[in-house]
């Protein structure tokens, strides 16, 4: 479990994630990945879906009230100050990142309070949520701690990397940064192996908000092996 510290509200509302989290997946039937239904409520930048995208140059604007969701929130640097948070869409049969404060859940009328949101632009020097084990990991002043932690995610580095004399190992390839992002219309939680859901549903109850959540593709495919569709 993801032992973070925050209010109470925002506390609820990771653990009951982590508790229906294996309810939603497997209850998937097919091993094709069905995107989710979002809308956007104000027109967006959008951009290509690839590995290099510049935000001064967008690809085209999207003004669309539904669109389908394919992974949830994304960090990608934006500048040398910071990073945006991003939904990764299907608009027109081509995939679009979009930002993600420019979308909600399709089927909820209820929403979270703003307190409870990521920025959608995050500079460097803002304040991050962490996971604790990583105050151990700086107490022990060894970065071989992490094996203590994410074994499996550093041994996957390394079978898939060649490292040389600058990335000489797995440390080079990650930047912590932050591990809690909650969005209108999606969550991502984690460091390495960070997880994506959609949120499909939103109730609120007197501590919080009950939430219904459907993995993202990348979650997916990555622990289910569901295929995009």
């Amino acid at each position: 479990m993801y032992n973070l510290t925050m209010t109470t509200k925002k506390i609820f509302l990771v653990i009951f994630m982590l508790c229906v989290t294996a309810n939603v997946v497997f209850a998937q039937e097919t091993q094709q990945y069905e995107p989710v239904k979002i809308k956007i409520i104000k027109p967006t930048d959008a951009w290509h879906a690839g590995d290099f995208i510049k935000f001064n140059k967008k690809d085209l604007t999207i003004d669309e009230n539904e669109v389908l969701g394919i992974r949830a929130v994304y960090s990608r640097a934006n500048d040398s100050s910071g990073w945006a948070l991003l939904n990764t869409i299907l608009y027109q049969d081509k995939k679009y990142f979009i930002y993600a404060d420019s979308t909600i859940p399709f089927s909820s009328d209820v929403l979270f309070a703003e307190d409870w949101i990521s920025n959608a632009i995050v500079n460097w020097d803002e304040k991050s949520w962490i996971i604790s084990y990583l105050l151990d990991i700086l107490r022990s002043g060894d970065r071989n701690t992490f094996y203590k932690y994410e074994k499996d995610f550093i041994n996957y580095l390394d079978d898939i990397n060649e490292y040389d004399s600058y990335f000489d190992g797995w440390w080079r390839f990650r930047i912590i940064g932050n591990c809690l992002e909650i969005t209108q219309s999606g969550i991502n939680l984690g460091i390495f192996d960070d997880m994506g859901f959609w949120i499909l549903n939103n109730r609120k109850i007197n501590n919080g908000y009950q939430i219904t959540v459907q993995g993202d593709m990348y979650f997916m495919e990555k622990e289910y092996k569901i295929i995009e569709n």
